[in-house]
């Protein structure tokens, strides 16, 4: 019995405590900087680059074992300089190597030109055939593999003919990697991605006839998800393998907590089925009661693994078997991308259920990182609260931006709250272009580079995802004529042929971006204003910022004293509105396919 509370001590201790050994970059490896860099030209050393997260399992076994084995640290020590890059921690280089996901082990030349990118764990002996083959290679003088750059041959590849050809070409990408057997995108990895669902329940609330197959899957998918739902402490987990949902991995990111939530407060906005309900609940607790930091800002993620337990063990575990092993370790690393994430999927929750807490926890977590993360004027983000300013990346902007502007609808624009809101926004949108934008294509860069950046990394990219994410944030802020042009001119610069290919089900953020500009070029706004009086005011306001959420068309003015309930005006038609079912078909009615111009 005594040494049984003994053990739980010790484990709480470590889950308690700073972040373990296996976070850390492996002995002997460097962190990125230009003085790291400038050390390998000087001894003509090659770059080991492993780009890795801290909630990776098979990266820590990858530091365990193949960076703790002595032959392989002896080559390093001799030929190499290893660098590690957390991908949390640099977006623009978690896009670079998106393709070989983590742990990515690349190769470069010491003047930072590739020469080899691997995916995945390499056990000692593997790798070092490898380093024999890398030094080989560069005995040689080439030439090299180099990397799989998903923003290679741009000029090649042929833009789409127009905005519905786009359109055509992404959602034939997502229809044909659907799995009708087990629902969800993809095999033999299952992902529970929040884009593909959400694009099928948008259609589905604005066109019911013509979205009715793509509401459908997504909701099979949704329920298919509760599978990867941590059944103990909540949150959602990655990944299942083996195209199935019942074998997960159990690490737990923001990316697919955050969409997850999104998705579910938007089936049960649009259905009223408790199930969704009750699996929003779940990531919601987890949220709040375990990536939640103190100043209120968010974390970045939590391990799969316990102190004490491999995670594939551990999360088989009832919570009374689990104590023994302690919890698994939360990366508090604060990042203005996934708390814009967060901020926006718990906004979405908290209209959609009237969550009070919800709401509020968005709006402290937007307030810290604008007290933390915002430099001058406000246009200057950076992703981390003591990150370079001369570093910036376009999701955070993007992230944190739709954040704001989904706080903001929430409050109302026309309220004092929702106008702190927009404003912040709006510097954010300004400094987006300042720092981002690039006036030959039209695009905005990923990131901004520094001058001690070399080789492949001192060359500016744009990527699909990466637009998809601003034109998003950008349409719902500022939802006119002129920002359309903007947005589609950036939107047609990254996504050509070879692009929409290459992202398969990927894709479906920049289908959801390509569909609201075509939304943008079908309709005109339409305005809302409900009586100051009305009986169903909050339930009618609710459903009102709800469809403003999805579609940037509608705006809300402030309350209409006397007259009908609501007035739905474009700028040829007005609709009177009397009861909250009236008002679901009329928005149909006036947003869908055949709505006026």
């Amino acid at each position: 019995m005594r040494r049984g509370f003994l053990l739980a001590a010790v484990a709480a201790l470590l889950a308690l405590g700073a972040s373990p050994v296996l976070a850390e970059p492996p002995a002997g490896f460097q962190d990125w900087s230009p003085a790291t860099f400038g050390q390998a030209r000087r001894e003509q050393r090659i770059v080991l680059l492993m780009v890795s997260t801290s909630w990776c399992h098979w990266c820590h076994v990858m530091k365990r074992e193949t960076y703790g084995d002595a032959r392989v640290r002896a080559v390093l020590a001799r030929r190499f300089m290893p660098i590690y890059v957390d991908a949390d921690a640099r977006p623009d280089l978690a896009e670079r190597f998106r393709r070989y996901r983590w742990p990515t082990t690349a190769f470069l030349t010491p003047e930072g030109e590739p020469i080899l990118a691997l995916r995945g764990y390499r056990g000692p002996d593997d790798l070092l055939q490898i380093l024999a083959r890398v030094q080989s290679l560069v005995a040689g003088g080439g030439p090299y593999p180099g990397f799989a750059d998903p923003n290679a041959d741009v000029a090649t590849s042929r833009p789409p003919a127009d905005l519905d050809a786009l359109i055509r070409a992404l959602a034939a990408q997502l229809d044909s990697t659907f799995d009708e057997r087990m629902a969800g995108w993809g095999t033999p990895q299952k992902y529970p991605l929040a884009d593909p669902v959400l694009d099928g329940l948008e259609r589905g609330s604005a066109d019911p006839l013509a979205g009715a197959v793509g509401l459908e899957r997504s909701l099979r998918t949704l329920e298919a998800w509760r599978s990867l739902i941590d059944p103990v402490a909540g949150g959602m987990y990655q990944y299942s393998l083996e195209g199935r949902w019942d074998r997960w991995h159990p690490e737990k990111i923001v990316p697919v907590n955050a969409g997850a939530l999104h998705a579910y407060a938007e089936a049960y906005a649009l259905t009223g089925d408790q199930r969704w309900a009750d699996a929003g609940t779940r990531l919601v607790t987890w949220m709040l009661g375990t990536l939640r930091q103190a100043g209120g800002a968010f974390g970045a993620s939590q391990d799969a693994d316990a102190p004490g337990l491999a995670g594939e063990r551990y999360h088989r575990l009832d919570a009374a078997a689990r104590a023994p092993y302690g919890v698994p370790r939360v990366d508090g690393s604060v990042y203005a991308s996934e708390n814009g994430q967060l901020v926006e999927a718990l906004t979405h929750w908290a209209l959609a259920t009237g969550s009070d807490d919800a709401l509020e926890a968005a709006e402290a977590a937007a307030t810290r990182i604008l007290s933390t993360h915002v430099r001058g004027d406000g246009e200057v983000l950076t992703h981390a609260a003591s990150g370079d300013p001369r570093r910036l990346f376009l999701v955070d902007y993007a992230d944190f931006g739709r954040g704001l502007v989904a706080l903001a609808t929430a409050r109302g624009w026309e309220t004092p709250e929702g106008a702190r809101w927009v404003k912040a926004a709006e510097a954010l949108a300004k400094g987006m272009d300042a720092q981002l934008a690039d006036p030959g294509s039209g695009a905005w860069s990923d990131a901004t580079t520094l001058r001690s950046d070399t080789g492949f990394f001192a060359q500016r990219r744009s990527s699909l995802d990466g637009v998809a994410r601003a034109v998003r944030f950008r349409l719902r802020l500022r939802p006119t004529a002129d920002e359309r042009q903007v947005c589609l001119r950036a939107l047609r610069a990254v996504a050509d042929t070879r692009a929409v290919e290459e992202h398969g089900f990927h894709g479906a953020g920049a289908l959801r971006a390509a569909r609201s500009l075509s939304n943008l070029a079908r309709g005109p706004l339409l305005h809302a204003a409900v009586r100051s009086d009305a009986p169903e005011r909050a339930a009618l306001l609710r459903e009102l910022r709800l469809v403003a959420l999805r579609d940037p068309r509608v705006r809300i003015d402030p309350p209409s004293t006397g007259g009908p309930v609501v007035t739905l005006c474009t700028d040829t038609t007005c609709l009177e509105v009397d009861d909250l079912a009236a008002l679901r078909r009329t928005l149909v009615q006036l947003l869908g396919p055949g709505s006026p111009r």
